[in-house]
């Protein structure tokens, strides 16, 4: 699969996680009741310099899935979608994570390790490696 094909499939697939939102909640409203702790912190490379722009997405085991855009100093602040509302930070679970960087050379990035967003204000540093490409 060339660069430019898999990071139009990640990033329509991000869109997609977005827009998708949690599922259930109130049919009069549309909104979703969803438990969300504050989630911030800042995404590094394996080198530990700071990735400069972009988009990350946690998605949990769960199905729960939560987005934010990376800052020019590798920051980020997640909000996860509720029906047709954001709501800022993530529900408590365990994530793995994405990151589609704001280079349009650069191939998307997947989180070294799975990270935990727990009932209380997170502060997470996200390490990012390239994700295996098959040949």
């Amino acid at each position: 699969m060339s660069k430019f094909r898999l990071r139009e499939l990640c990033v329509t697939l991000a869109a997609l996680a977005c827009l998708s939102g949690c599922g259930g909640g109130d049919a009069s409203t549309g909104a979703t009741a969803v438990a969300t702790h504050p989630v911030k912190g800042k995404v590094v490379r394996e080198d530990g310099s700071a990735l400069t722009g972009g988009f990350i997405e946690f998605t949990s085991e769960s199905g729960n899935h939560a987005t934010g855009q990376i800052g020019k100093d590798g920051s980020f602040e997640l909000s996860t979608m509720a029906g047709d509302k954001s709501q800022p930070g993530a529900p408590p679970g365990t994530y793995t994570v994405m990151v589609v960087p704001e280079d349009q050379n650069q191939l998307p990035l997947e989180g070294v390790s799975p990270y935990t967003v727990e009932a209380k204000e997170n502060n997470i540093t996200v390490q990012v490696r390239p994700l295996p490409q098959n040949e």
